[in-house]
């Protein structure tokens, strides 16, 4: 059972656009899984809930406390899926590699899969992005030994013993740090695939460079740190 998750704020034009090409794409991979899914409609003004019921979709409201990353934790609790699959409403992420995001997950060893912009490309890549991205990795590597070249993107599928097992407190975007730190955690690989970044079809991107940018650096370096002294502290009782 695979869900697929997709957190939405007033995004009822991109969703009239999204969800077809995915019910397309999941019609190819229906001899394989079962999917559901689920759009978290992030405290809205417009008709994204309506779009996504009429569009023949899960939905769920929420009125209160909002963030991409407290919304991704609902739709996550409220999913029935052994894999869980977290997904953008504008269309930056392409549904028509959904097949790519799921195929390494077939060896038990995979525990996430991210769709990396750097091993694909980006059409909606900026300079000052495109640093930040690179920065955020540099950082995250560091401190948790990975080679990792996109860990902030959030085309990402996972098993869902990485959500089950763990406490996520992230504010903002940051939960996708979260997700790498707690499945290397779990002993599990994370492994990237290639994958291309779509501009946004309607309305305005909701992240804010220097705010959304402070909270990943911020959970990189608090998640990091708390890796780095629970392996330390595995070490010294071996001792």
């Amino acid at each position: 059972m695979i869900s697929i998750i997709i957190p939405a704020k007033d995004e009822a034009e991109n969703l009239k656009l999204l969800l077809p090409r995915l019910k397309k794409s999941l019609s190819s991979l229906k001899n394989k899984y079962r999917f559901e899914v689920i759009v978290v409609c992030d405290n809205c003004s417009d008709d994204t809930e309506k779009i996504a019921k009429r569009m023949g979709v899960a939905t769920l409201r929420r009125t209160k406390n909002p963030g991409k990353s407290k919304a991704l934790c609902d739709g996550f609790r409220k999913a029935k899926g052994d894999i869980l699959i977290m997904m953008d409403a504008d269309l930056s992420h392409l549904p028509e590699e959904l097949y790519l995001v799921l195929k390494p997950l077939k060896y038990k060893s995979v525990g996430l899969v991210i769709g990396s912009r750097e091993m694909g490309k980006s059409d909606d890549a900026t300079v000052v992005r495109r640093f930040g991205g690179l920065m955020f990795s540099f950082w995250f590597n560091l401190l948790f030994k990975t080679k990792l070249t996109d860990a902030i993107n959030g085309y990402k599928a996972f098993r869902r013993e990485i959500f089950d097992k763990y406490e996520y407190t992230a504010t903002g975007y940051a939960i996708e740090i979260e997700l790498v730190a707690n499945t290397l955690r779990s002993g599990l690989k994370v492994i990237e695939i290639p994958s291309c970044e779509a501009k946004r079809e309607k309305g305005v991107a909701k992240s804010k460079i220097l705010k959304d940018g402070w909270l990943f650096l911020k959970e990189i370096f608090t998640e990091g740190i708390a890796y780095n002294l629970e392996k330390l502290t595995i070490f010294v009782k071996k001792l």
